[in-house]
């Protein structure tokens, strides 16, 4: 289905996205059907992406209202491919306070 987009979802509480959203920290990966119904239905239109400080909130929105959702992008065996942490910060285990302001939700 062309609907289906990018990554992890896993910040959510700060959103009205009813399927959450990915966090932008990862990058967005879109199918080439997805990206056509962003640019095609989207993009520019500012009723349906109006302009929003967080991006990936603001990109999150944007790709709900025109039925693109994040999905479940884990592997054979369940860990995640985006990251939104550096990776010396994962693997010393120190994730800096600032990212604790979104509360990480389980989607899936």
């Amino acid at each position: 289905m062309t609907q289906k987009a990018m990554g992890q979802c896993e910040n959510g509480d700060k959103s009205t996205n009813t399927r959450g959203y990915n966090g932008g920290g990862a990058g967005y990966v879109l199918s080439r059907a997805a990206l056509k119904l962003f640019l095609n239905r989207a993009y520019g239109d500012r009723k349906t992406c109006p302009f929003d400080p967080s991006e990936d909130l603001g990109m999150g929105r944007c790709l709900e209202s025109i039925e693109i959702f994040p999905h479940d992008t884990r592997n054979e065996f369940g860990q995640q491919r985006f990251h939104t942490y550096r990776p010396d910060d994962m693997y010393h285990g120190k994730i800096a306070d600032e990212w604790h302001y979104y509360q990480q939700i389980k989607l899936w």
